[in-house]
């Protein structure tokens, strides 16, 4: 095999490649924060989840999630949003118990495509409950659920790439041919 058709065949194999990952991708939009809640206080949060961030391609079954995160201690609460009826929208009650740093995340659960994603957002303060404030509502229970999912299309890429370059490398080794010691 000629050196231009490899380089010709690898360079196809790597375009396919990189279009075959490039449909798989949400942004979230979030209707509030939790700047200013305090410890115990509800907040009640609508999440839009758009396949390539488009209004014209809200998410329909994706099942995303709100983890928040203790700075200090590491403690991790997960909490499954649910459907409102509009398409996209998913709603999640959460509380942080504790006053102090805190981080929150949201997955996307877009996993049709395997490009389901985790969007950090800065720490934020969470202040001490107001004196005499009634304690909270019944605490919303967070969800017992599995934030990661199986990479299928980038291991089947792998996989692909894997098989075309052993394929290029017999090519080439077939289309050589021995020469004679002078």
């Amino acid at each position: 095999m000629r050196p231009l058709s490899v380089t010709a065949l690898v360079a196809a194999v790597l375009i396919a490649a990189g279009t075959a990952g490039a449909g798989g991708w949400a942004t979230v939009q979030l209707n509030s924060t939790p700047t200013g809640l305090a410890a115990g206080e509800l907040w009640n949060l609508d999440i839009t989840v758009l396949q390539h961030g488009n209004p014209a391609t809200p998410v329909l079954d994706a099942s995303p999630t709100l983890t928040l995160r203790d700075e200090r201690s590491g403690r991790e609460i997960v909490y499954a949003a649910t459907p409102t009826g509009t398409p996209g929208v998913y709603h999640v009650r959460a509380f942080f118990p504790e006053p102090g740093e805190w981080r929150f995340e949201i997955f996307d659960g877009f996993t049709e495509y395997g490009g389901a994603r985790t969007h950090t957002y800065a720490p934020v303060t969470i202040a001490e409950p107001a004196p005499g404030a009634p304690p909270p509502s019944p605490a919303p229970e967070p969800a017992a659920v599995e934030t990661g999912s199986f990479p299928a299309l980038e291991v089947a890429v792998g996989l692909g790439l894997a098989v075309c370059a052993v394929a290029i490398g017999l090519a080439a080794r077939r289309g050589r041919t021995p020469t004679a010691a002078a």
